[in-house]
């Protein structure tokens, strides 16, 4: 296609505004919420179905609902943006009529079997299906026949396959999206002396842009059937997190930071049923700007000068952060004319912030954290990797982190584990996953992502986030900056260490590691770290922990697990740590046994659902 896919009158007319508007769910919200109550309640019984469509049941399920929140459906961001479009419009609501049509005949077929609540569904259902013929017929009745629902050869439980695919093309672009939101290549004029950025300083320069390149690499990858839709989501999302970025970084006089020696504790001595907490003696400056900051970018000095490798976040500076004055959403990197890995990543967060630890593919374990903490943007997330292996749903598990971190850059940050490797998630489930359910070909993208990922981050100058521990080799937070990106993780030095060390109370200094990778530390060793670079705690994942946190050296170090009863093995419980405004520290626990999941686990099917006859 020799016509560029972007210009100013796409971008005007495509782009969602950075508020949602409150108020009632969209029509394709409540649409949407209906076929996926009615796909949970048609997946449990298992006595409509054989095996092999019981599967293709579960998998179109598990695979809608990501579909849904990579979209932001349920909240009515979609209907939102697609009030803009007509023609797009038309193709989403005529992806949902020809899935809800699929799952209402099977519900037809099941209604004697089953209960009173399957037949309100149902009904429900019918309705919206029928107000959404309506609604096509108005927009297009032409085009509306000529793509009729559902095909006689359709082979699966729901007669859908050309369906789901379009659902799975959307999924599977997210992958490709992620390079795109970190740098997207779109040229804006950041110059508004003494007054905030409107609509007329915008100027877009589209002829050479990275994201058109991506663009058209997702749009060739797949079928004509999703071209459109892919290409043109995918562009409202890339415009709409450059637009964000110009919006929210605002240009305030320097300040020098406070040191009033106030002594506080990090940890919140609030009582909740759903927190452990814990008191620490830690002097800590009162908070005078957020900041999380992601390690490996240019720093302030190298702003102006291009940057070696693929560097895509931020160096943490030891100054309180002097860009931008308090606005409630974190300010997002300007793209510089110089150079487009030449960007400031000082993303300064004011709301709480929930840090999770390994998930390990526990797909719904996930959900539960985001039942506990608010689900994106509602609070702000750091994760400190490892996504994949062991667990059945890794796919899901770091599509859905994907998904938030395209939507929300601005209010989620996911570090590398080290499973996030090919050496590693080749051996311990992830690879047989992606070949099971795909190709291999679906694994050697994601490995391609996680090579790109951030190693460790800075919250407000006082936390050090890393997956793993400390590094003998780390003297200075410039050498995490200046590791090359993408790059495999090698056997040792600096980042393998930080993926892959751990800490012993029963040594002084560095010992052999268990593990066979990297090296062990003990307290010594982090006392002297955070001193000597005037930091609070360290926050780690990396191994599995009894209650989902636990304390080393006095305080100065925790570690968080974020899969509970991990592998089915253990019984431990997962925790999230939550951060403040004023940096007060608390632990919400995630217990094996309780279940406040807003939406229906497939590990319940089997046991729900009758035997087969």
């Amino acid at each position: 296609m020799s016509q560029s896919l972007l210009n100013l009158r796409d971008i005007e007319s495509w782009l969602a505004a950075p508020a949602t508007t409150e108020g009632d769910a969209g029509f394709i919200s409540k649409l949407f919420t209906a076929i996926y109550r009615s796909m949970a309640s048609f997946a449990k019984i298992r006595s409509v179905t054989n095996q092999g469509g019981f599967d293709q049941c579960r998998n179109d399920f598990e695979r809608f609902f990501l579909w849904g929140n990579g979209l932001s459906i349920t909240d009515g961001d979609l209907d939102e943006t697609l009030e803009r479009s007509r023609e797009v419009r038309f193709r989403v609501l005529s992806l949902l009529l020809g899935l809800g049509t699929a799952v209402l005949e099977g519900l037809s077929r099941a209604k004697v079997l089953s209960s009173q609540v399957l037949c309100d569904q149902y009904d429900s259902l019918q309705g919206l299906l029928t107000a959404t013929e309506t609604i096509l017929q108005e927009m297009e009745p032409d085009e509306f026949i000529k793509e009729a629902p559902g095909s006689e050869s359709d082979s699966s439980e729901f007669e859908t396959p050309d369906i789901v695919a379009e659902i799975s093309t959307y999924v599977d672009c997210l992958l490709d999206m992620a390079p795109v939101l970190e740098n997207p290549a779109v040229d804006i004029d950041i110059d508004w002396p003494g007054k905030p950025p409107g609509r007329t300083k915008e100027n877009f320069a589209v002829s050479s842009d990275e994201a058109l390149i991506y663009c058209r690499r997702i749009r060739d990858r797949f079928e004509s059937a999703a071209k459109y839709l892919v290409e043109r989501l995918a562009e409202a999302n890339v415009i709409r997190a450059a637009t964000l970025r110009e919006l929210q970084v605002q240009p305030v006089k320097s300040i020098d930071p406070i040191r009033d020696n106030i002594t506080e504790s990090l940890f919140s001595t609030d009582d909740d049923d759903n927190f452990d907490t814990d008191e620490s003696d830690l002097e800590l400056a009162p908070l005078e700007s957020g900041g999380t900051l992601p390690l490996d970018t240019a720093d302030d000095n190298a702003m102006t000068q291009p940057i070696a490798g693929d560097q895509v976040t931020g160096e943490a500076d030891p100054r309180v952060n002097e860009t931008a004055e308090p606005q409630g959403i974190a300010p997002q990197p300007p793209v510089t004319g110089s150079n487009e890995y030449d960007i400031d990543l000082d993303n300064i967060i004011y709301q709480l912030l929930e840090i999770v630890g390994d998930t390990h593919g526990q797909y719904y374990d996930l959900l539960r954290s985001f039942e506990y903490g608010g689900f994106p943007p509602e609070a702000n997330y750091m994760f400190l990797g490892n996504y994949v292996d062991y667990g059945k749903q890794s796919i899901e598990t770091f599509c859905l982190v994907l998904a938030y971190k395209i939507k929300y850059p601005e209010n989620f940050f996911p570090l590398r584990g080290n499973h996030e490797c090919a050496s590693m998630n080749r051996l311990f489930g992830f690879y047989d996953e992606c070949k099971r359910r795909y190709d291999s070909k679906l694994w050697r993208i994601f490995t391609g992502v996680f090579n790109c990922m951030p190693i460790a981050a800075i919250v407000e100058d006082k936390i050090f986030c890393m997956h793993g521990g400390l590094s003998a080799d780390l003297n200075s937070m410039e050498q995490i900056r200046r590791l090359e990106r993408p790059a495999d993780v090698p056997d040792g030095g600096i980042m393998c260490d930080l993926l892959w060390s751990d800490p012993d109370e029963n040594i002084t200094g560095w010992g052999e590691n268990d593990r066979g990778v990297s090296f062990t530390f003990g307290p010594d060793v982090v006392s002297r770290f955070l001193q000597k670079h005037d930091l609070d705690l360290i926050v780690r994942g990396h191994q599995v922990v009894e209650d989902g946190y636990e304390f080393f050296s006095d305080r100065q170090l925790v570690t968080l697990w974020g899969a509970p009863n991990w592998r089915d093995e253990y019984d431990n419980a997962g925790a999230m740590m939550s951060i403040d405004e004023s940096l007060l520290c608390s632990f919400q626990v995630l217990k094996p046994a309780e279940k406040r999941l807003r939406y229906v686990p497939y590990s319940h099917f089997e046991s729900e659902c009758p035997s087969p006859t």
